[in-house]
């Protein structure tokens, strides 16, 4: 008889919870509406989850994504088009590559940041990579020659100081 009592009030304190909470929330709900001048988006079915929204939208055109290949589905993010590799062989009025032997745990952006003053650091290396022809800027080896251009040669664009 103990048993049946104890079950029949713990069931009427967890109905009179659910009920609490269902009330607390709904006053919740339209306290926000009333404040912050937001719609109810809660749709049925959709009880308890929110939306989060961070920010503006930044108007920037949306990611291309590719369709998804092979049995389990991978995407990845549609590739830029490559710069085009700058000539190899400069002018004369340019100094003459710099050969750089790759040190052990040396890194591409670290080599290019002690031997370039020009910014951005990320634009550099992607050059150096491609005018290298190596396939990523993560594609080195201990003892692989590099060679590092003239800056202006990476950059026919800008203006020679």
């Amino acid at each position: 008889m103990r048993a049946l009592i104890g079950l029949m009030v713990l069931g009427t304190l967890f109905v009179m919870a659910a009920s609490w909470q269902s009330r607390m929330t709904s006053e919740l709900r339209k306290d926000r509406s009333q404040r912050y001048n937001v719609a109810d988006d809660s749709a049925p079915g959709q009880e308890g989850w929110s939306r989060l929204i961070l920010g503006r939208p930044s108007g920037a055109d949306p990611l291309l994504i590719s369709e998804p290949r092979g049995p389990v589905a991978s995407f990845s993010l549609q590739e830029a088009p490559r710069p085009v590799r700058p000539d190899p062989t400069p002018a004369p009025r340019f100094r003459r590559d710099r050969v750089h032997r790759v040190r052990p745990n040396e890194v591409l952006g670290k080599i290019c940041q002690e031997n370039y003053e020009v910014r951005p650091l990320a634009t550099v290396v992607e050059r150096v990579a491609i005018y290298n022809d190596l396939a990523s800027p993560n594609d080195i080896r201990e003892g692989q020659e590099l060679l590092l251009p003239d800056p202006a040669v990476l950059f026919p664009e800008r203006p020679r100081r």
